[in-house]
């Protein structure tokens, strides 16, 4: 254990010593000696010679160090007396004012550093905890748009982070709060990609899709969140074996066609209702009975578009389009209709 200590500190040592290289001899000893006992747990022993270090002119660079000593020790008082100086010299280092921004919030002043985050999170945009912070900010100031600008500036740079599936679920949260359903689902489903055991989003998936009558990704997805979550919600974990009836009854209601018939009209009364859902779960299901029915298909786009789903209802038209040569042109007419309300 003594060996990998010393081994890590001449790693730290190296690393922090380079921003003062210039500095004296003795200096550089103090410094090094602080950071060797902080890394053994002797906070009293760091605290001294980090004092004494500090006596002599140093390059502000080295303060990055002390704060973090600071902060790890809860010496929060001394970091927020040292406030006005970390924003003097300071400003341009992430992880000092992400320090003081965590300090500030104990002291409910975090507002103060909004817009030296903002800037700062500009110039390093893949700091996962800049973003994060930074998101949060405009998130309070309500721009969606700019807060969704930043998390893809980190995507971009950072796709293969497991990490960012947060960001992923983040912007999903974004997306319905502008409406934009469609986008959500895909962000929550991309923030499972990264991180398969997520049980929040796995939760989202099955109650936007229930909503959207999309009963057996539903029910895949609430199953996810049974299995995924330490402690899943008994009203949620109800949800599959609910809806699983709920589906067995629609589609036994399918075998006859007098029934079918019946429900055709039902479903034209749930799209004038705006129970686009309930609309869903009977359009899909007659759907596998009729797969053909042309009236039933354009329902079917009808009711996406009600929802909010232009790109599904597209990529739907295009199968139609390739598929259904009988109906082509008028399949082709819907699509560039489609196209012109979606601009």
């Amino acid at each position: 254990m003594e060996k990998k200590i010393t081994i890590l500190t001449f790693i730290i040592f190296y690393t922090i010593i380079t921003p003062f290289i210039t500095a004296d001899q003795h200096a550089i000893t103090q410094y090094f000696w602080a950071h060797y006992q902080h890394l053994k747990k002797n906070s009293e022993e760091a605290e001294f010679w980090f004092a004494r270090f500090f006596e002599k002119q140093v390059p502000f660079s080295a303060y990055e160090g002390y704060i973090q000593f600071l902060f790890s020790t809860k010496k929060f008082p001394l970091i927020y007396s040292m406030k006005d100086f970390i924003l003097s010299n300071l400003s341009s280092n992430p992880s000092v004012i992400l320090i003081l921004a965590d300090v500030l919030t104990l002291y409910k002043e975090e507002v103060a550093l909004n817009s030296t985050i903002l800037q700062l999170q500009q110039k390093h945009p893949n700091n996962i905890n800049l973003t994060l912070r930074a998101v949060t900010i405009l998130l309070e100031q309500k721009d969606f748009e700019t807060a969704i600008a930043r998390i893809d500036a980190l995507l971009n740079k950072t796709s293969r982070n497991q990490n960012v599936f947060l960001f992923h679920f983040m912007k999903a949260q974004i997306y319905l709060q502008l409406d934009r359903l469609e986008d959500a689902i895909f962000s929550t489903k991309k923030s499972t990609e990264f991180f398969p055991y997520f049980d929040k989003a796995w939760l989202v998936l099955g109650i936007l899709y229930e909503q959207l009558g999309a009963i057996s990704d539903a029910i895949m997805s609430y199953k996810q969140y049974a299995s995924c979550a330490e402690k899943p919600s008994p009203l949620f974990v109800q949800r599959s074996p609910i809806l699983e009836t709920q589906r067995d009854k629609i589609k036994e209601s399918m075998k006859d066609s007098q029934a079918r018939e019946n429900i055709k009209k039902q479903i034209n009364s749930f799209i004038e209702e705006k129970k686009y859902g309930n609309a869903m779960q009977y359009i899909d299901a007659l759907l596998e009975h009729e797969p053909t029915n042309k009236e039933i298909k354009k329902l079917k786009i009808t009711t996406l578009v009600h929802q909010k789903q232009h790109q599904t209802a597209n990529n739907i038209l295009q199968i139609y389009i390739q598929n259904d040569i009988e109906h082509k042109e008028e399949w082709i007419t819907l699509s560039q209709q489609l196209v012109g309300t979606n601009r």
